[in-house]
């Protein structure tokens, strides 16, 4: 038999590996995501689950009474750096207009592993204490943290499933609406003019008014490349030449465009038909500015990711599943507490220690002679024995009633801390969406 390792050791060994499989996980999802068009956050969350019967295996070998309640616990301390990248994928820019550099996004990479491994540490560390220290107080707590993130994975998939109704998500936004007008693509009798240069001219302005949205689309396009402008037809019909205009360098602008306006963001988007770019200007005086569009821009119009309300739909029917389990563990404890004790004997008998008459049990039932507990309305049950009613199957169990007891509530434990984990993770994505679009 595998000797317990000592509780400072164990600590060790339990937080040290819950860190490294969430280091692991993100590299797992890394991988995961060059293949899948899944959100990296819901890949994630998806490896890191995955990985808590691993998390109880590592448990169980360093000898911790309940390695269930360990190795469900762990990674419930990732929730906040869930929210925090769901936040952060939904801030990304879903029409870029203006040149990246990417910088911040390289250090937030290096740095995320060294996060994720030290609040896995964490975790393995709460999910130890948790298993060490029993008694009605953390049960207690357990269940109504269990419960309250039932609850609140409801009102989230409910209210994301409403905005999913009416809105698109951030990545469909182009898709769904007509746009407003078009531009015809650039030919030899499109109205240009000639930008000039010291050795010549260096290229053509190609300005083509939309009257009906009083919007003037205008190109400057050298031999390779152009760049996109927009301004108002009425307040300026034709700038100036030396004007500088706000533009969008885009070398694929020459075909046919698609302009749609966003009224009540007051945000125009012109897409490159051939090419599929899109770009986004905001309006100004008198020039309009090439802008980003992130998903915070455009809130009351988008609904959270489609992949977010489907992970946490899922989640929210396993952890009613759990709950539903976990009413039937229930239901067998207080059948238990209010059951009869007696000891069987190596010769079939229960005698009961409340000096009623000894009873059988039924010759299919296998158990090891010692203490049972005969629950309520199991005696009476089963096959007659010469005249005589038995004990039948699942009416009877092996063990002192403290000890039954004692693995009926460790059951509900286990039940419970898995309902909270599971909400916990798979709802921190939507709780982002709510707080970014509300």
């Amino acid at each position: 038999m595998r000797r317990p390792l000592s509780p400072g050791l164990s600590v060790l060994v339990i937080g040290l590996s819950t860190g490294s499989v969430s280091v692991a996980a993100l590299v797992v999802a890394a991988i995961l995501n060059a293949f899948l068009d899944l959100p990296f956050v819901i890949l994630t969350i998806a490896v890191v689950l995955a990985t808590i019967p691993l998390l109880t295996t590592v448990a169980a070998r360093t000898g911790i009474a309940h390695p269930w309640l360990t190795g469900a616990l762990a990674p419930v301390t990732l929730a906040p750096l869930f929210f925090l990248g769901a936040l952060y994928d939904l801030n990304q820019p879903i029409i870029i207009s203006n040149w990246r550099c990417g910088t911040g996004d390289i250090a937030l990479l290096m740095v995320l592993p060294f996060v994720y491994g030290g609040f896995g540490l964490l975790g393995g560390i709460l999910g130890i204490a948790l298993a060490t220290r029993g008694g009605p107080r953390p049960a207690l707590a357990l269940r109504a943290l269990a419960l309250g993130g039932l609850a609140t994975a409801v009102a989230l998939v409910a209210w994301s499933t409403v905005q999913a109704a009416h809105h698109p998500e951030p990545h469909a936004l182009l898709g769904p609406l007509p746009p407003s007008a078009i531009v015809p693509p650039l030919d030899g009798e499109t109205p240009h003019e000639e930008l000039p240069s010291k050795d010549g001219p260096s290229g053509y302005r190609f300005a083509q008014t939309l009257p009906e949205l009083d919007v003037v689309v205008e190109r400057s396009c050298s031999a390779s490349s152009c760049s996109l402008s927009l301004w108002r037809h009425h307040t300026m019909p034709t700038p100036p030449h030396n004007t500088s205009r706000p533009s969008v360098f885009d070398s694929t602008s020459r075909g046919r465009l698609e302009v749609r306006r966003i009224a009540e963001h007051d945000v125009w988007l012109v897409k490159d038909v051939d090419h599929g770019r899109s770009v986004a200007f905001r309006k100004a005086d008198p020039f309009y500015v090439p802008t980003d569009i992130s998903p915070r821009d455009l809130r009351h119009a988008l609904s959270p990711p489609h992949p977010y309300i489907v992970m946490g739909a899922l989640a929210l029917g396993l952890g009613a599943l759990l709950q539903g389990w976990r009413q039937r563990v229930t239901a067998q404890l207080r059948r238990t507490e209010r059951g009869r004790t007696g000891v069987l004997g190596e010769n079939g008998w229960i005698s009961f220690e409340d000096a009623t008459a000894p009873q059988r049990v039924a010759p299919d039932l296998i158990l090891p002679p010692g203490p049972v507990v005969v629950l309520e309305g199991g005696a009476g049950q089963g096959t007659p024995y010469r005249g005589e009613a038995t004990v039948g199957a699942g009416a009877c169990l092996p063990g002192e009633r403290a000890a039954v007891l004692a693995d009926f509530r460790v059951r509900c434990a286990v039940l419970d801390t898995l309902t909270l984990t599971l909400t916990a993770l798979t709802a921190m994505p939507l709780l982002a969406a709510w707080h970014l679009f509300t």
